[in-house]
């Protein structure tokens, strides 16, 4: 090219004008020579492609989009969702608090203008619903008045002993009907609480579960000989140690108040009613109570068995399994639902205790208690072992399949 000569070429491509190009000067070895007219589209094709046949060249290329642009495309995307979603919900949740609030006003104003303005006007109402409450208290307690359910095998010893438990039929053990208590009794969820709630202290004003056989007055002690004393219930707890392996083993003693039935009778203290239980001699029947599983004689079920005892006028003692109750487990066994030996050994102490042979002592198990008194009076009867003042025993919810897989 002449450097002399100004030369000035602007080339633009375009799909939609071509190719245009402007030659100011003389001397190019290229000329491109544009037309002014607009290039259709398929001469662009032909132009470029070399045909202008649009299935020969395939779909349009398109646009690939990176992972990021996805990822924030779809981000904007839900989190337009998520606050349209949000603004929903408050709008819907602001709605439904308004109109909650203009129900409640209008109720609130409904039963102001119900209610009795003068004292006559409550007494009525109060009695009106003190009525509807005792009505439906008696319906409930009438409906589960009830006598027990009775299930045995058909045998003849099961047969006369079925019969001579029910007569007479008012007042037999499997006849007569069983009311529970108004408001407490017809609920059993606040029978366990108020059972709980029973007050477990001794006459000394210690809780029973401090007490043990190791620091309980004597009546040397000058213990309190107020007359009003044997006319209680006597609570206090004994620590056994078992001969096998000194495991400790805690007995919680209910004794019942003493009978006077004239001005002549002894006055007999506390201390010396506890160590007739401690040391003999006993010339009351004896109820011993075992509890269930993970559980031990404090529980709601275990107090009320021992009240009606005592109520009776018998003794009940609660029996705490190994490590329970308070106290610590120091051997390497624990209690089972197999193992005896300790009821074996509170049982032969016991009976040392009575007066003779002829004071009954009754065995009493719930759940895991009921299978091992169970065991135990078969393994005392079918060996010739079993102590004379064992009387019976009462098994409550006995599993009746113990597997130690299971």
């Amino acid at each position: 090219k002449d450097k002399k000569t100004n030369t000035h070429t602007t080339t633009s491509t375009s799909r939609a004008q071509g190719f245009k190009s402007e030659n100011k000067g003389e001397a190019t070895n290229e000329i491109i020579e544009t037309s002014s007219k607009e290039e259709t589209e398929e001469e662009y094709r032909l132009r470029v492609y070399g045909t202008s046949n649009v299935t020969a060249l395939g779909p349009a290329p398109r646009r690939r989009h990176s992972s990021r642009d996805r990822d924030s495309t779809r981000g904007v995307r839900l989190s337009t969702e998520a606050s349209a979603a949000t603004n929903v919900t408050t709008a819907s949740m602001r709605n439904l608090s308004r109109r909650l609030s203009r129900n409640l006003s209008r109720r609130r104003s409904s039963i102001v203008e119900s209610l009795p303005d003068s004292p006559q006007g409550w007494v009525t109402l109060v009695t009106t619903a003190a009525s509807a409450v005792l009505a439906y208290e008696l319906r409930l307690q009438k409906s589960l008045t009830s006598p027990p359910n009775v299930f045995c095998q058909d045998t003849p010893y099961n047969t006369r002993l079925r019969r001579m438990l029910s007569t007479p039929a008012d007042r037999g053990i499997l006849s007569r009907k069983i009311q529970p208590s108004l408001l407490v009794g017809t609920r059993g969820r606040l029978a366990s609480i108020a059972a709980y709630a029973v007050p477990h202290w001794n006459e000394d004003g210690l809780n029973m579960d401090d007490c043990s056989s190791h620091h309980l007055p004597t009546s040397d002690d000058g213990a309190d000989s107020t007359p009003t004393s044997s006319s209680t219930k006597l609570l206090f707890r004994e620590v056994m140690h078992m001969g096998s392996d000194g495991a400790e083993i805690a007995i919680d003693w209910e004794v019942p108040p003493e009978p006077i039935t004239s001005s002549h009778d002894p006055y007999r203290s506390p201390n010396q009613r506890r160590n007739d239980v401690l040391y003999g001699p006993i010339s009351r029947p004896v109820v011993i109570i075992l509890h269930g599983i993970n559980n031990d004689a404090s529980f709601g079920y275990i107090r009320s068995l021992m009240k009606a005892c005592t109520d009776r006028g018998w003794i009940a003692a609660g029996f705490n399994f190994r490590g329970c109750g308070g106290v610590p487990l120091k051997t390497p066994r624990g209690y089972t639902g197999s193992f005896t030996g300790d009821l074996r050994t509170v049982v032969n102490n016991v009976v040392g205790r009575m007066v003779n042979e002829h004071v009954p002592l009754f065995v009493v198990g719930n759940s895991l208690g009921a299978n091992l008194i169970t065991k135990y009076l078969g393994e005392e009867g079918r060996c010739g072992t079993l102590p004379p003042n064992v009387a019976g025993g009462i098994s409550l919810g006995n599993p009746l399949q113990i597997h130690s897989g299971n």
